[in-house]
């Protein structure tokens, strides 16, 4: 009898500890937009001053990415999902940019042909937002305007020291990946792999570019634990089962409270 209780008891533990092996998080997806933000100062300085001034006057308050995206949902698109940036949706025909449905310089003269051809814009719109546009598509331009965030990156090398592998996993078009992989091949070093929205053809949050990173990757949602940008990035990862938080100042406190080593 008591040697059955043994035995019984040995099945439970090794139920258990099979349980907990199984659902350990030993993958970290962060999407790198956290490690390169916009400096907002440096891109105004790619923005024409008189025509900025003209908008502020026209408009009553200064450019905003709210009036940017808001004034680009006409544009036509061959995609419908749309992706969020700040909390704002984004206009369809971004998704587009996003997804590499032709080249930056395609996609932005197509928004600057459709922008001069519309009546609902003024001269001073149209000239804001094709600056904008340009040091969004043009590689050169976009890597002047961002920059890196050092505590974050030791934070995701702290990370891969403790025995996570490291995912990238962005919304990014291929071509400013590119600049920006050329530019800081170290960073983008620490990650075992990287997915973005120009090579899978879909963008977050949709459950299909989740779907296409795990399969890919061969690894199962509970194993990991997602850094995201955006409150729909992370409701979108969560979907999947993929346990997620959205990146604060305070990032290790957040992942200790999440029961990560750091």
């Amino acid at each position: 009898m008591k040697l059955i209780q043994k035995f019984q008891i040995l099945t439970i533990l090794l139920a258990t500890t099979a349980s907990l092996l199984a659902t350990e998080i030993t993958h970290v997806i962060v999407d790198p937009c956290i490690l390169f933000p916009v400096n907002e100062s440096k891109a105004a300085k790619f923005v024409n001053k008189w025509a900025a001034t003209k908008y502020t006057m026209y408009k009553g308050h200064f450019p905003s990415k709210k009036d940017f995206f808001t004034a680009l949902e006409f544009v036509p698109s061959k995609y419908k999902n749309r992706t969020y940036t700040d909390n704002l949706k984004m206009p369809a025909i971004f998704t587009d940019w996003l997804c590499g449905n032709g080249s930056n310089t395609h996609i932005k003269n197509t928004i600057i042909k459709a922008m001069q051809n519309s009546s609902k814009l003024a001269d001073c719109e149209v000239q804001v937002y094709t600056d904008v546009l340009n040091l969004m598509m043009d590689p050169s331009t976009f890597l002047q305007t961002v920059d890196y965030n050092s505590d974050l990156g030791k934070t995701i090398q702290a990370l891969k020291r403790n025995g996570y592998t490291i995912i990238f996993a962005a919304n990014w078009d291929n071509e400013n990946y590119k600049a920006l992989k050329r530019q800081y091949g170290s960073v983008f070093s620490t990650a075992k792999e990287t997915f973005i929205s120009g090579e899978m053809k879909v963008v977050k949050p949709e459950q299909a570019f989740y779907d296409k990173m795990l399969t890919e990757s061969n690894i199962s949602a509970e194993q990991c634990i997602s850094i995201e940008p955006e409150t729909q990035f992370v409701s979108g990862a969560q979907k999947v089962g993929i346990k997620a938080i959205k990146a604060s100042s305070n990032l290790q406190a957040q992942l200790k409270n999440a029961g990560i080593r750091i």
